[in-house]
């Protein structure tokens, strides 16, 4: 009988996410395997609990809404600057992500208009109001060893905010 994900298990698998018209947006083609530990709170729990009971081989998707792992839209994190307020703002393009520092400490932000005058910041995830549905399919289970996890969830997340809307 194979492992099944549970507590403190590290979970290794391949994934794939896509947008409500099946466009992928991400996967684990180039980086190698998504790799967690299960009850760590290194992913969304509403993302983690699809994954409990599975086991090795294991193929599911599962769909949520953007706010569900992304929060709910908060219009305060748009906002437009004057460019003398903006450093290198003639460097800086549509969709660039840039890094604020804030009261709270920093934020993401990505450029989402720049006027003769202005240039508009939007902090909120870019995949807000997405439906995104997730293909994983389960490569391994293993004991946990803090030593077999080679980037967090965190670090994925802020890869999806160089996703590119078209």
């Amino acid at each position: 009988m194979s492992e099944k994900v549970d507590k403190n298990k590290i979970v290794k698998c391949d994934f794939e996410m896509q947008d409500e018209h099946g466009q992928i947006l991400d996967d684990n083609q180039k980086s190698g395997p998504f790799v967690f530990t299960y009850g760590a709170n290194q992913i969304p729990s509403v993302l983690e609990k699809s994954f409990y009971g599975h086991e090795e081989g294991d193929k599911f998707h599962i769909t949520f809404k953007g706010q569900e792992l992304f929060g709910t839209y908060q219009p305060e994190l748009r906002k437009a600057f004057h460019h003398s307020e903006v450093e290198n703002v003639h460097t800086i393009q549509l969709g660039d992500l840039l890094q604020l520092e804030t009261k709270t400490g920093p934020r993401l932000a990505y450029v989402v208009d720049k006027s003769e005058d202005q240039i508009v910041l939007e902090a909120n995830h870019p995949l807000l109001d997405k439906t995104l549905t997730f293909y994983f399919s389960i490569t391994e289970i293993l004991p946990e060893d803090d030593s077999l996890l080679p980037e967090s969830w965190q670090e994925k997340l802020l890869s999806w905010f160089k996703v590119k809307e078209n």
